[in-house]
């Protein structure tokens, strides 16, 4: 008997998550690319503030129905990410987070189409178990960022339209050449001089810490999720391991000799409307599927001062 082919569709097909997704789907004859980019073909393409070239338009409801009918598995990476972002743009904030995954889960709905659902931890208050970690039974927050507020509209429709729908919540993934929005990834290029020159202020403070995960680690997470058949699911994906900005600068002097004063001119000036220490468990994850992260931030580090080489 042959392999059985998924049909997959990936919405947000360009940015750093779905591409990342798609270029391991290649390398498994199991599945098959529907909109790859490399042969779609359709004039209702955009651009995003996070991708590096046109998108399928995730609000027209003709191409959705459409592409979700040729599916047996659509992944939703669509979304308007950061809280600068989402505060300058408002209306493209609801676009894109909430109009985006309410048209996706509901054609997937009508069709009996499996759907993978990207949110966010930045969605999410601490707790109830532990007051300084976020786990997938956190209550919302209650004053959330506008990113965050219409990540979680999306993801609650996503969880109304289809029950079954397989939701991942990742925390600040960064590294790989599609990475264009990780703080870390500026640091490096700007040190190196290889890009981000007005980057001189990051509205976080050095003090707060958050929870960074490679890329290749969160790929891993999703196969392994798949593997294990995993729908109506809910999942945190973090490294399990927070640490400050400020941790982060004495890694890069200490352990990549970045002395210049380069990243000393910059300015971490924390602002009321970004999140301070954000903490994420992986618990769940870890207990359900034989995943692990296994790239450290310095290895991490290393990857991107190697890319940029």
């Amino acid at each position: 008997m042959g392999t059985y082919k998924v049909n997959v569709v990936i919405f947000g097909e360009d940015s750093l998550i779905a591409r990342n997704l798609a270029d391991a789907m290649r390398r498994d004859p199991k599945y098959i690319l529907i909109n790859d980019y490399k042969t779609i073909k359709t004039s209702k393409r955009k651009m995003t503030d996070l991708s590096w070239g046109l998108e399928i338009d995730a609000t027209d409801i003709d191409e959705v129905f459409r592409l979700v009918n040729s599916a047996n598995l659509v992944i939703n990476c669509s979304g308007l990410v950061g809280t600068d972002k989402c505060l300058n743009k408002p209306l493209e904030a609801y676009r894109s987070n909430v109009l985006t995954a309410d048209l996706i889960s509901r054609s997937c709905n009508i069709n009996g189409t499996k759907l993978i659902h990207f949110g966010t931890t930045a969605s999410y208050e601490p707790g109830p178990n532990d007051n300084e970690v976020i786990y997938e039974d956190s209550p919302a927050r209650e004053h959330p960022t506008l990113y965050g507020a219409t990540k979680l509209i999306g993801e609650v429709l996503v969880r109304q339209n289809l029950p079954d729908a397989m939701i991942f919540r990742p925390c600040f993934v960064y590294g790989g050449a599609r990475d264009n929005s990780s703080i870390i990834k500026k640091l490096i290029y700007k040190y190196l001089g290889k890009g981000y020159e007005n980057l001189n202020e990051i509205p976080l403070g050095l003090e707060y810490k958050k929870d960074y995960l490679y890329v290749d680690d969160l790929v891993k997470a999703v196969f392994g999720c798949l593997d294990e058949g995993l729908y109506g699911k809910t999942f945190n994906i973090s490294y399990g391991s927070a640490i400050s900005y400020g941790e982060i600068l004495k890694l890069l002097r200490d352990n990549f000799d970045f002395k210049s004063p380069v990243l000393d001119s910059i300015n971490f000036v924390a602002k009321k409307d970004y999140l301070k220490d954000h903490i994420v468990s992986n618990k769940k994850l870890i207990e359900a599927t034989l995943w692990k992260p296994t790239i450290t931030l310095t290895e991490g580090i290393k990857r991107i001062i190697n890319e940029a080489a």
